[in-house]
């Protein structure tokens, strides 16, 4: 959850809002300009804003001689009508047209001849900058209105400015570290807006760097769509709305404006912390409340210690980086954990606990192994995000923060809490944009598990919905792997050219036309197989050459018409066989093609090796059923008989309906092999059994073929003579003895 914005130019047009964590600060920043606390009713006399392009050039003379930076209070009353119009055009532009670009030029051309253009000013043409993506042009803006703005709440606005360009070029750190510090400024008491911003800010920087993904990588099992964050106005900053903009005559005295609130002054209440409440004895189940003025760092921390009755550990390292380090925090509730990570990032400096030992022990991030600052990397983010989402629960950007939590958790590989986390959203706030990345995230929490069903109707809730845009196509190729796996061969064909034609990624179009030919080749259509590679070859070509090689010579193969042609396409296949590796495909059904692939070559002791890594890959169903019915006969043909038995009793026991026929297979399977055995009477109760099920006439005569044959061994020929003419013996006298 970068707090970055994509570039783009100038020039009108819409901008993509597909990357979440590029575009962070759009909605805020769009109303966050409203800063313009007392700009209210201007005429645009003898013309209108749309016009503003046919006013005279802009003077190339001397800028007018400098005198006391005017607010824009004190300038609208004397400004000449250009310059007004200009203004309200600039502010239209950025506020109601979302068009930055336009905005920009406005407001360039209403300040040209201004020897010192008003803070406000220069805070609109820094949020300009910021959502054209021109992060450095943006940042020295802010930079100057965070040290010299007259307005203290244009300073507050200007400092977390700042924080987003550092975030937006990529110095995560330094946005992390001015964040940490305004968490617990007294002077942000202030300004409960700010406050709340800061918190969400602050868990955005923090999880970006470890869940923020390209969505190329989203066809990955084990990641997450990113969170959608919108940062939106604060409910101190006002927008102008379309009747102020639209007014009849310029006022003849500036309007007032919405006062102030005074600076906050530098005196502190003496220091203090108190413990709210206590569920267990750890930092983390720990909530204080502190107002400390500035201290030594190291004395304070351990008045946070010992009010928690917890004891601090300190490495010879983490006291020495401490030592001489000042300090100041005030926050009304905080987690002990929470206040330990601001407090202490910032100097290199982390912590761990020792589950019941009350014993805190800290040292420098440097000295700790990668694993390990990765760990408390996403501790300290899901502790941001924890108290943002409870310090502020009505904050607009809360469903973002909701989600990256979640992404975080399955980051970890806690997909129970994860899905838990997504279905939280969902509850609450399902009818917004975030319920699509949470119905996404969610199918893959379900994928992991191993629950096919579920994972698939998450997965048909984004591309059944309005909203997604890629991540639309991407759940459509999830679903058509699917119907893939499952056998469901027209849900899957449909779904899948469904995702080819969507997707605008040429990773996810080239792993749909993989999965689609498969599709045909398992139907039975070698000649739509390679069509639909053809179809894709670029992409193909760049993202699954191999694969893609394996299924088109499979494909040839099919449709060989004599032996020569068998022959010399069987070459190809093998060729491209030692090419390819199951974890090179799309999902498990990698494994499936390879063992199909030496099933067509007769090399059955290869298909085994195959059938068996995709099993053991967690794949179910029934192409999991039909691979482990493939993988009996082998064994059966090896003399593993035991071991036959037991794969086909694991088939007949699945939840499968009675008269599925993998189920019918393996039954038969089992009374073969028992017939094998010379096991007669066991054999003749299978058999009984099987003809007492609804069969079709193929497989009623395959049975009846080995009934009679057990008959005839154990010279009973009246039945066995019976069971050979496609008649059934009477049961109850082959029940008596």
């Amino acid at each position: 959850m970068s707090a970055g914005t994509p570039r783009q130019s100038e020039d009108d047009g819409d901008r993509t809002d597909e990357n979440p964590v590029n575009n962070a600060s759009k909605g805020r920043l769009l109303l966050l300009a409203g800063l313009w606390s007392a700009l209210v009713t201007i005429c645009l006399a003898g013309g209108v804003v749309a016009g503003l392009a046919l006013q005279k050039p802009v003077s190339k003379g001397a800028p007018k001689q400098a005198g006391p930076r005017q607010s824009l209070e004190e300038l609208l009353p004397t400004a000449d009508l250009s310059t007004a119009q200009a203004l309200m055009a600039a502010r239209r532009a950025l506020r109601l047209d979302n068009n930055p670009g336009l905005a920009l030029r406005f407001f360039q051309q209403a300040t040209a001849e201004m020897a010192q253009r008003p803070h406000e000013v220069i805070f609109e043409i820094a949020v300009c900058f910021e959502l054209l993506g021109q992060s450095r042009d943006s940042l020295a803006q802010y930079h100057l209105l965070a040290e010299h703005a007259d307005n203290p709440e244009i300073r507050v606005a200007s400092t977390l400015g700042v924080a987003r360009c550092h975030a937006a070029l990529h110095d995560d750190n330094a946005a992390v570290s001015l964040l940490q510090e305004l968490l617990l400024d007294p002077t942000l008491s202030a300004y409960p807006w700010a406050q709340a911003d800061v918190a969400y800010q602050l868990a955005q920087t923090l999880s970006g760097p470890l869940i923020s993904v390209p969505p190329e990588r989203l066809i990955e099992d084990s990641i997450a769509a990113p969170a959608l964050v919108r940062l939106t106005p604060n409910s101190l900053l006002r927008d102008l709305t379309p009747e102020a903009l639209e007014v009849d005559q310029l006022p003849q005295v500036a309007a007032p404006s919405r006062p102030t609130p005074p600076p906050a002054t530098e005196s502190h209440p003496p220091a203090g912390v108190e413990v709210l409440f206590q569920i267990s004895p750890t930092a983390a189940e720990t909530q204080l409340s502190v107002s400390v003025g500035s201290a030594p760092a190291l004395p304070v921390l351990e008045s946070f210690l010992d009010a928690a009755g917890l004891r601090g550990v300190w490495s010879n390292d983490a006291r020495a980086a401490m030592v001489g380090r000042m300090t100041k925090a005030e926050t009304s509730n905080m987690s002990l954990a929470m206040l330990l990570d601001t407090l202490l990032s910032p100097h290199g400096v982390t912590w761990t606990e020792e589950p019941g030992s009350k014993v805190v022990r800290f040292i420098l991030f440097s000295e700790l192994d990668p694993a390990t600052r990765l760990a408390i990397a996403h501790g300290s983010a899901r502790r941001a995000a924890l108290h943002a989402t409870r310090a502020f629960p009505e904050h607009p950007d809360l469903p973002g923060a909701l989600v990256a939590t979640g992404n975080l958790l399955f980051a970890e590989q806690e997909y129970v809490s994860a899905g838990a986390q997504y279905e939280m959203v969902l509850r609450r706030h399902g009818q917004t944009e975030h319920a699509t990345r949470a119905w996404f995230n969610l199918g893959k929490t379900h994928l992991l598990a191993g629950r096919s069903e579920a994972a698939m109707s998450s997965f048909y809730r984004v591309v059944d919905g309005m909203r997604g845009g890629e991540l639309r196509a991407i759940a459509a190729l999830y679903v058509g792997r699917l119907h893939l796996e499952q056998e469901q061969l027209v849900q899957a064909k449909r779904i899948l050219s469904r995702a080819r034609s969507m997707s605008q990624l040429s990773n996810v179009r080239a792993m749909s036309a993989l999965l689609l030919s498969a599709a045909y080749l398992r139907d039975g259509n070698p000649n739509a197989a390679n069509t639909a590679l053809m179809e894709q070859r670029r992409d193909l070509e760049r993202h699954a050459r191999d694969f893609a090689a394996l299924l088109s010579a499979m494909s040839q193969f099919q449709t060989a018409t004599n032996d020569d042609a068998k022959s010399t396409r069987g070459r190809t296949l093998v060729m491209t066989l030692s090419h390819v590796r199951p974890n090179q495909f799309f999902g498990r059904y990698g494994a499936v093609i390879i063992g199909e692939a030496y099933a067509e070559l007769g090399l059955y002791q290869e298909m085994s090796g195959a059938y068996e890594v995709a099993l053991a890959s967690g794949l179910t169903g029934a192409t999991a059923q039909r691979m482990s019915l493939a993988l009996a006969r082998v064994q059966r043909a090896q003399g593993k008989l035991e071991d036959a038995r037991a794969m086909l009793m694991e088939v007949a026991a699945g939840e499968s309906a009675a008269n599925d026929p993998s189920k019918m297979e393996a039954l038969i399977g089992m009374a073969e092999l028992e017939f094998q055995q010379r096991h007669n009477a066991s054999c003749l109760s299978m058999c009984r059994e099987l003809l007492a099920m609804s069969l079709d006439e193929a497989t009623k005569h395959r049975v009846l073929r080995m009934m009679g044959q057990t008959y005839s061994r154990t010279g009973d020929f009246d039945r066995a003579a019976l069971c050979f003419s496609g008649l059934t013996p009477n049961l109850e006298e082959a029940q008596q003895p």
